[in-house]
Parts: structure tokens; C-alpha cells; sequence
């Protein structure tokens, strides 16, 4: 040992490791610095920006049709906020991200926006531009009173995903053939999907509130790290990835002395797949964290019996066997087996969930949760302003519409 010692082989050796230790440990410090940069600007930004809270008021009279909210949406989740690596990683900029709430007051029905300051007068143009004789009104935030009390409250609240890849659709207003406006020889025959939605939450008795959140922002390909530790997502890929995954189970053809796969072996749920994947191929992806929150008095309700199964079954009738399905996940539903210790963890789950309500947070810490990617038109099948069909009690309809000024009144 000793001679070991004096020959400079352990020196040489402690060196060689330090060396390595430095090419390796250097760059990881690096990147854990810049990522912890980044997420101090985009608190304090987050801490720093001021939020308006709207309530939107429907016409009695509306003909609009699901596809005036798609073209509304369209409009608002457009904006390059974090566009270049200044704007990322030096300033801590994000896309915006703009609430879009249903929510049940004792059966009463309310539309709510929450949005930035900086961002109210481009929200409204895109809303009234598509619903003009809607009425914006604004409000105080409804959640501002509100916390975590199982002593007094009994609340029950989890989150919405889709439950296959996020290229596969939903049924949206297409599908339900509500994607034209309302005239008079429709009315009677038309059937809006949300038409389940307003009747139960109009189905709330005093006491009972029940609230719904989409959180939503523009989506964009993701990418981080470099070769071979990164990590990428595109939606349009993974549309045209699983579109190549249906065609890899066919069997190869040779035709003409060219080996290919036989599109006519296609059966027709795999045609379907195909059709509805190819739309996602050419739509614009948005990124939506949903959640719902039921709260009543303690004791005044059994939401096990009577609200739960309308809640997690929600959007049950958007559903298709062969493209996708909306599951809960998180909150109430989190906990299915005993060994979980429900008991223990539920109200931790619970507390978090009220807590991310309030702060209208998906995307980052503190509440950085799944997600899922939808289409425009997907968004606006799950939450679009009611036309004139739905009798739904709990919607408070405006009863006059606006009328513009008379240009020949007198100066």
C-alpha cells in the first residue's frame, strides 16, 4: 500500500475522477440552477399577476351553436408568451392560462371567466364577437371564502383525463349533429350534448353547490434536455404514430412487386380510428386540466348515494368504443382499495384540490397535475353557452335581447 501511495498512482487516479466527476457533476448543476431559475421568476410572476372574474349571461334567445365557442376559443389560447429562450428560462414567461368555470348555486346556474387583468378586453372581444348579446359582468371570485372544513362541509371533488392517448377524440358537436345554429325547424328535433350536463347541475337543492373548472392554455411540442437524455411530445406526432401503429397489425401485400400494407383490410372500427386520429393531425391541440367540487352543509346531503355517480359519470355520453373516453382521476377517486389508507391521505387530497381550485393552478408547482390534450372543437363539445333548445331550470336566461342605438334619434 504504502508503495502504491508513493508511486502517484492513487494521486493520478483521484485526479482522473475528479476530472470525470467535473464533466459529469458541472452540467447537472447547471441545468438544476436554470430549472431552479426558472421556476423562482415564474412564482413570482404567478404571485405578482392580478386575475378579473366575470360572469357571462346568456340571451333567452341564443341560436348559437357549439362551433361559435370553438371559433371563441380559437381565438383566445392564441398568443407566443414564451416564444424564445429569454422568455423561458431569463424571464419565466408561460403561455396564458384562462379559467373557464360552470358552477351551481342551490340549482342556479352560472358561466364564470377568470382571466388576467392584461387579458380582459381580448378575452371579451373573442366572446363577443361570437355571442354579441351575451352580458359580461364582473364579479367578485366566488372561491374566495372558500376552505378545506370537514367539520361543517362535506366536499367531494376530483379531476377529469382523458382515458386513452390524447390523439383519440371524444364524441364532439359534430358527431352529435349540433354544429349548425338554431333555426325554428331544428329546434324541436335538436339535442345538445351538454343538455345532461345543465339538468343535473340544476338538479342542486339549498345548501348544495357544485363547481366545474377547465384550465386552459395553448399547447406546443415539448422538448427538454439533449441526446441522449432527451425528452420530446408532440400531439400531431403521436396522431400520426398511432395511425402507423394501426396500420403496422395489417398484414403486408405484394403488389406489382411492391410489398405494402392492404388498406382494405381495414375493418371499420379501425377506419374510424383512422378518421378521428387524422383530424387530430390537422387541429390545434389544447391543454386542459379539469376539475369538480361538490360542497354542502355537513350532513345535509349523502353525496356517496346521489352526487357521486352523477359526477364521475358526467361525461358519460361523450364517450365511444372506439376513439375516447373522458375517467376521474385524483380526489374521491384516488383511493379503491383499503391497504391505501383513504382515511389518512383523502383529506390531504382533498385539501390540495381546494387549494389548486382557488388558484386556478394545473401546469406548476404547487399544483402541477396531469392533463390532457384536446382539440378545439373537442373543448367546445365540453363547454359551449346553451341555445335556445335547452330547458334546463337552473339556467338563468336573460329575458330581452340587446338592441343597438337608433342612428335617427334626434341631436
Amino acid at each position: 500500500p504504502l508503495a502504491i501511495l508513493e508511486s502517484g498512482v492513487l494521486y493520478s487516479a483521484l485526479l482522473w475522477f475528479l476530472f470525470f466527476a467535473g464533466i459529469v457533476l458541472f452540467p447537472a448543476s447547471f441545468a438544476l440552477a436554470a430549472v431552479s431559475w426558472r421556476e423562482y421568476k415564474r412564482a413570482l410572476n404567478f404571485f405578482n399577476m392580478k386575475y378579473k372574474t366575470f360572469e357571462v349571461r346568456i340571451p333567452k334567445d341564443n341560436i348559437k351553436s357549439p362551433k361559435a365557442m370553438a371559433v371563441a376559443f380559437n381565438g383566445i389560447i392564441t398568443g407566443p408568451y414564451e416564444s424564445t429562450f429569454i422568455d423561458v428560462w431569463i424571464k419565466g414567461k408561460t403561455r396564458p392560462r384562462f379559467a373557464f368555470e360552470l358552477i351551481s348555486i342551490e340549482g342556479r346556474i352560472k358561466f364564470i371567466i377568470h382571466v388576467q387583468e392584461n387579458l380582459v378586453d381580448y378575452v371579451k372581444s373573442h366572446i363577443y364577437g361570437q355571442f354579441p348579446d351575451v352580458e359580461i359582468e364582473e364579479i367578485e371570485d366566488y372561491t374566495s371564502g372558500l376552505r378545506y372544513d370537514p367539520d361543517n362541509f362535506d366536499l367531494w371533488a376530483f379531476e377529469f383525463r382523458k382515458g386513452k392517448p390524447d390523439p383519440y377524440p371524444i364524441k364532439t358537436y359534430v358527431d352529435f349533429q349540433v354544429d349548425k345554429d338554431v333555426t325554428e325547424d331544428s329546434i324541436e328535433n335538436r339535442v345538445d350534448p351538454l343538455a345532461g350536463v345543465f339538468e343535473f347541475f340544476s338538479s342542486l337543492g339549498p345548501g348544495e353547490q357544485m363547481w366545474l373548472q377547465f384550465i386552459i392554455r395553448r399547447n406546443r411540442d415539448f422538448s427538454f434536455g439533449v441526446w441522449p437524455f432527451k425528452v420530446e411530445y408532440s400531439w400531431h406526432k403521436a396522431a400520426q404514430k398511432q395511425i402507423e401503429a394501426i396500420y403496422d397489425t395489417l398484414i403486408e401485400e405484394q403488389k406489382d412487386g411492391v410489398v405494402k400494407k392492404g388498406k382494405g383490410q381495414l375493418n371499420p372500427s379501425q377506419e374510424e380510428e383512422i378518421r378521428a386520429l387524422s383530424s387530430s393531425l390537422h387541429a390545434d391541440g389544447v391543454d386542459v386540466g379539469m376539475r369538480i367540487m361538490y360542497l354542502a352543509r355537513k350532513g345535509f346531503a349523502k353525496p356517496g348515494q346521489r352526487i357521486s355517480p352523477g359526477m364521475t359519470k358526467l361525461w358519460r355520453e361523450f364517450r365511444s368504443p372506439n376513439l375516447n373516453v373522458i375517467v376521474p382521476q385524483n380526489g374521491i377517486v384516488k383511493f379503491d382499495y383499503p391497504w391505501q389508507f383513504e382515511s389518512i391521505r383523502l383529506p390531504i387530497e382533498l385539501r390540495d384540490l381546494v387549494d389548486a381550485y382557488k388558484r386556478r393552478s394545473f401546469y406548476f408547482p404547487p399544483h402541477e397535475h396531469r392533463y390532457s390534450i384536446y382539440s378545439v372543437s373537442e373543448l367546445a363539445t365540453l363547454y359551449h353557452y346553451p341555445s335556445a333548445q335547452i330547458k334546463a331550470p337552473g339556467l338563468p336566461y336573460i329575458e330581452t335581447r340587446k338592441s343597438t342605438i337608433p342612428e335617427n334619434l334626434p341631436t
